[in-house]
C-alpha cells in the first residue's frame, strides 16, 4: 500500500496510550497520549518503503503495560511506481499497415502489478489485470501525424507509472487513377488523360508512364515529370492527340508499403477505314466478276471493323462468280471500332460479246472497176480496231481507231482481215474478199457480154485465184485478142452495110 493515514485516539481518563513505529530494529517514530479523548495522526514521513510494525498499548499510572490493551499492525508500504517496458512489432518510428501490436511487460517488487491500461489519442482502449500483455492498435494516422498511445501501469499500492509512445499506422492504400479514359477504350477523337495520386499520409514514391505505338508500329515511352500538388492529391495531365495505341501506367507506394497501380489501353483512331480495290473497278468493263479478297486485303484500318459488300443491292459472298451482262453496282461499307465509317461504290459493266466489225463500200466476193474506196469500223463507238491486213500486209495508223478509210487503185484480188477489240477485251476478226479491176473503155464495156462466155468463171476462193492468177491473165489476153479481131470484122461489116443503106436511102430521097 501507499502511506496510510493512521489516527490514534486515547479515550481513557486514566493511564496513557503509547505507540511506536518500527522497521526491523529501527524505530521510525514513537509517542504517548495522556489526555482523555486526545487524537493523534501518525506523520506520513515516519513511514518508509517496505514492511513496518506499528505497536500500540496502554500503560497505567505506574508505567506498567496493560496486557489486555495492546494492538499491533503490520504495514507493507509501497512508495515506488511500477516499472514496465513497451515494444511494438516493427518499432515505433516506422510505418505500420492496418494495425500493430504493442507488448507491455511490467513489474513491481513490493505490492505487485494490479493492472495496465492503454489510451489511444486520449481515449481508453483496453485494460489488462496482469503484469504483461499485448495491445492491438488499429487507429490510423492522418496527414503523416502519429497516433499517440499512452500506457499506464498501477500496482496494488496505488502507485502508477506512465509511458507515451507515437505509432505511425496507415490502414489505407494510396489511390492511383487515370481519369478521362476507360480500359481498352477506342475513340475517334483526341483525349485528355488525367493522372491522380492521393494519399492521406506519406507517399514514398509515385510515377506515371505513357507507352505509345503509332499506326506504323513505331514505339516510344514518356514519363510524366510535371505534377501539380494539391495537398494529399498529386495531379498530372497528358493529351492523347495522335492516332495510335496508348498504354497508360500509374504507380504509387506509401510509407506503410501499400502499393497501387492502374493501367489502361486506349486506341485513338481518327481516320476512316480505307477500302481498297473498289476504285479500280469503277467504270471497268469485265467479261465476268469474281472477288476473292480477304478481309484484311479489302479493308485497312488501325482498329478492328465490321464491313459488308453488296452487289446490286444484295449481299455479295466472296468467291461468287457473276456473268450476267449489263451494268452492275458494287458497294462496300465499313465501320471501325472507333465509329469511323467508310463507303465505296463502283459501277462496272459485264460484257463478253465480241465487237461487231462493219465494212462500208465493199462486199464479199464483189468486183469493182478502177479506184475503190471503202471504210472499216466498229458498230459500238466504245470499241476500237486493233489491226487491218490487206493481202497479208498490216496497215499503218489503224490501231485504236473506231473507223478508218482505205483506197485501192491497183487492180487485183484482195483479202482484207480486220481485227477489233472492246474495252472488256473481247476480240472479233472479220475477213472479206473482193476484186478490183482495171477501168474499162467504152468498147470493152460493149463487148464484155460477148466475151464473157469465153472467159472461165472461177468461183474458187481467193487463194485459188491467186494461185492461177497468171494462167487467167494469159487466157484473158488471148480472149481479148480473138475478140478484138472478131469485133473489128463485125464492126467493119456493120459500117459497110450501114453505108450502103445510107446511100440507098439518100438516093431515094433525092428522087422524091
Amino acid at each position: 500500500m501507499t502511506i496510510p493515514k493512521v489516527t490514534l485516539h486515547h479515550v481513557s481518563k486514566r493511564g496513557e496510550t503509547v505507540f511506536r513505529l518500527t522497521q526491523g530494529d529501527k524505530v521510525l517514530g514513537k509517542g504517548k497520549l495522556t489526555e482523555e479523548n486526545k487524537k493523534y495522526t501518525i506523520p506520513k514521513d515516519w513511514f518508509r518503503q517496505g514492511e513496518q510494525e506499528l505497536d500500540v498499548w496502554m500503560e497505567d499510572e505506574n508505567g506498567e503495560k496493560q496486557e489486555d490493551f495492546q494492538w499491533e499492525k503490520t504495514f507493507r508500504i509501497d512508495l515506488s511506481a511500477p516499472e514496465f517496458q513497451v515494444s511494438a512489432d516493427g518499432g515505433f518510428e516506422s510505418w505500420h499497415r492496418n494495425e500493430t501490436t504493442v507488448h507491455v511487460n511490467a513489474k513491481d517488487e513490493y505490492s505487485g502489478i494490479k493492472n495496465i491500461s492503454c489510451y489511444v489519442n486520449g481515449e481508453k482502449q483496453a485494460e489488462i489485470g496482469k503484469a504483461g500483455g499485448n495491445f492491438v492498435i488499429r487507429q490510423s494516422s492522418r496527414n503523416g501525424k502519429p497516433v499517440r498511445v499512452l500506457f499506464e501501469t498501477r500496482d496494488h499500492a496505488g502507485n502508477q507509472n506512465r509511458q507515451e509512445r507515437n505509432l505511425y499506422i496507415d490502414n489505407q492504400s494510396p489511390k492511383a487513377e487515370i481519369r478521362g479514359v476507360t480500359p481498352y477504350m477506342i475513340t475517334s477523337r483526341p483525349l485528355t488523360a488525367v493522372y491522380r495520386v492521393q494519399e492521406e499520409n506519406v507517399l514514398d514514391e509515385f510515377h506515371a508512364e505513357i507507352k505509345y505505338e503509332n499506326t506504323k508500329g513505331r514505339k516510344q515511352s514518356q514519363e510524366l515529370l510535371v505534377w501539380e500538388d494539391h495537398g494529399e492529391m498529386k495531379r498530372s495531365v497528358h493529351r492523347l492527340r495522335e492516332d495510335g495505341i496508348y498504354r497508360l501506367h500509374i504507380y504509387a507506394k506509401d510509407a506503410a508499403g501499400y502499393e497501387v497501380k492502374q493501367t489502361a489501353q486506349v486506341i485513338v483512331d481518327q481516320k476512316n477505314p480505307v477500302i481498297r480495290y473498289v476504285d479500280t473497278l469503277d467504270q471497268a468493263k469485265l467479261k465476268s466478276f469474281e472477288w476473292n479478297y480477304r478481309k484484311e486485303e479489302l479493308i485497312q484500318d488501325f482498329t478492328g471493323y465490321d464491313y459488308e459488300v453488296r452487289l446490286d443491292g444484295r449481299l455479295y459472298s466472296m468467291g461468287e462468280r457473276v456473268t450476267r451482262e449489263g451494268q452492275h453496282i458494287l458497294e462496300v461499307h465499313a465501320t471501325d471500332r472507333a465509329g469511323n465509317t467508310s463507303h465505296a461504290k463502283a459501277v462496272f459493266t459485264i460484257d463478253y460479246t465480241a465487237p461487231e466489225i462493219v465494212f462500208e463500200g465493199v462486199k464479199e466476193g464483189e468486183k469493182y472497176e478502177g479506184h475503190l474506196t471503202f471504210k472499216i469500223g466498229v458498230k459500238d463507238a466504245e470499241d476500237i480496231l486493233r489491226k487491218v491486213q490487206i493481202n497479208g500486209k498490216e496497215q499503218q495508223h489503224v490501231q485504236g481507231k473506231a473507223r478508218t478509210r482505205f483506197s485501192i487503185k491497183k487492180a487485183g484480188d484482195y483479202e482484207v482481215i480486220a481485227e477489233a477489240k472492246d474495252q472488256t477485251g473481247n476480240v472479233a476478226v472479220k475477213t472479206i474478199h473482193f476484186t478490183v479491176q482495171k477501168k474499162k473503155s467504152v468498147l470493152e464495156k460493149l463487148v464484155e457480154p460477148l466475151i464473157r462466155p469465153f472467159i472461165k468463171d472461177d468461183n474458187d476462193d481467193i487463194s485459188s485465184r491467186q494461185i492461177k492468177k497468171e494462167q487467167k491473165k494469159k487466157e484473158r489476153e488471148q480472149a481479148k485478142t480473138l475478140l478484138l479481131r472478131k469485133v473489128a470484122g463485125t464492126v467493119l461489116g456493120i459500117l459497110l452495110i450501114g453505108g450502103v443503106i445510107y446511100s440507098t436511102s439518100f438516093l431515094k430521097l433525092s428522087k422524091d
